[in-house]
């Protein structure tokens, strides 16, 4: 048949070129491809706001649902639990057509309101010596933070148990072993 219509390729910016030869890469206006800088499927997710009002609904849904002390592995199960309850109890309108919240999303927003007001508890404690409480938000919020703390304070007085009990079962191990050895000797 002969020679292949296929011309040869340009040189790319990429490829390697002898410079006395030819001259640098320049892209030409007919090289520009046009690319969409973000495709939706790899678009991000748009960042739900919440704004304060809801903070108590999210407070309400979690204490009911004991998300706040869920034992371990059922944390995730406890909080599809608060997003079902929250939102029953929210602006149907504007939360659950526009921002489609997730279990997470609940999450970390609780993590947040009850961090921040971690902080401005001991700010306050510390620089007034009185702790204020200003309205609904901040009652939930403390009542939430007292149950997570005393249950944080159950599961460490079960792990101070668990340690105590294998001290003493390690001494008595040895103890025995002390016992044999001896036995053993004589």
């Amino acid at each position: 048949m002969g020679s292949s219509p296929i011309p040869p390729a340009k040189p790319t910016q990429n490829d390697v070129v002898n410079k006395d030869s030819q001259p640098p890469y320049a892209p030409a206006a007919s090289d520009a491809v046009c690319v969409p800088r973000s495709t939706p499927s790899l678009a991000k997710k748009k960042r739900i706001r919440f704004p304060e009002a809801w903070d108590p609904l999210l407070l309400k849904a979690v204490t009911a649902s004991d998300a706040h002390v869920a034992p371990h592995g059922e944390t995730g199960k406890r909080f599809e639990q608060a997003l079902k309850l929250f939102l029953d109890a929210a602006p149907s309108s504007q939360l659950v057509n526009i921002t489609h919240p997730v279990p997470l999303t609940l999450r970390d927003r609780f993590t947040t309101i009850v961090e921040k007001r971690r902080v401005e508890v001991r700010g306050t404690a510390a620089a007034s010596g009185i702790v204020e409480k200003r309205g609904q938000r901040e009652e939930l919020l403390d009542d939430v933070i007292l149950a997570m703390d005393k249950e944080q304070e159950r599961k460490n007085a079960l792990i101070n148990e668990r340690t105590e009990k294998e001290k003493q079962l390690i001494e008595a191990g040895e103890a025995i072993r002390g016992k044999a050895v001896t036995r053993m000797r004589k």
